[in-house]
């Protein structure tokens, strides 16, 4: 089983830390910087050379980069410590980063689940080419789920429960970088009003019949936070 963290690139990280503190998010291990609300992994990097995207652990990344290359998977980057392989990387169609490293006995604290932001419904991802998206992540071991596919303007992805939300490029109406964390909820309204309490500024807000529809917080990287009403 392979351990997903989502990577952020941030200006400031103390600054960003206590953003996410606020939002739910606690550190589960100090020396890969992850931090956790209970149901999804995530660091930041105020390191240029970090992307946006996936950070990939498993316990044989020689194994796994030599099965993906199989399949006529290329990779952009790979680091050795004399013959032994550190880190492979790769980037989507859309730009988005993956990074394989091995797990190294990657230890991450249990805590309990925060809703503050609501469920986190993956990673999302805009493109003009869902096919072509869904190919080259089909080729690292993710699965498609047909069940929540809506034509062909917005696809899931899932692997090891980490989900991407596939959104074709013009779907999604308000300002959206991509790649994003998606959150949604139907309980919208008293979440953005819990946050607004703690401090938290919102970059964009939609309101439909009087109740607000999405919401975005935006990091001073211009990463996205989404928050969606279910």
């Amino acid at each position: 089983m392979s351990v997903l963290i989502i990577n952020i690139p941030v200006k400031e990280s103390v600054e960003n830390i206590r953003l996410f503190n606020l939002l739910g998010f606690e550190l589960v291990n100090k020396e890969y910087n992850v931090f956790s609300n209970g149901d999804t992994l995530l660091r930041f990097s105020d390191t240029a050379t970090f992307e946006k995207g996936f950070f990939v652990y498993n316990d044989d990344i020689d194994a796994t980069v030599s099965d993906m290359e199989s399949k006529k998977v290329i990779f952009n980057c790979k680091s050795y410590d004399g013959d032994q392989l550190l880190e492979a990387d790769l980037f989507d169609p859309n730009k988005v980063f993956v990074g394989y490293k091995n797990t190294n006995n990657l230890a991450i604290d249990k805590i309990e689940q925060n809703s503050d932001m609501g469920s986190f419904a993956g990673l999302g991802i805009e493109t003009t080419d869902i096919a072509k998206t869904m190919d080259f992540w089909k080729k690292i071991g993710f699965n498609h789920i047909p069940e929540n596919d809506r034509r062909d303007i917005y696809s899931e992805m899932v692997l090891d429960n980490n989900k991407l939300l596939i959104y074709k490029k013009g779907v999604v109406k308000h300002l959206f970088h991509s790649p994003a964390l998606v959150f949604k909820s139907s309980n919208l309204d008293s979440i953005v009003e819990n946050l607004k309490s703690k401090g938290i500024v919102f970059r964009y807000e939609s309101e439909y019949d009087m109740t607000i529809q999405d919401a975005v917080i935006e990091l001073d990287s211009g990463f996205h936070i989404f928050l969606k009403k279910m």
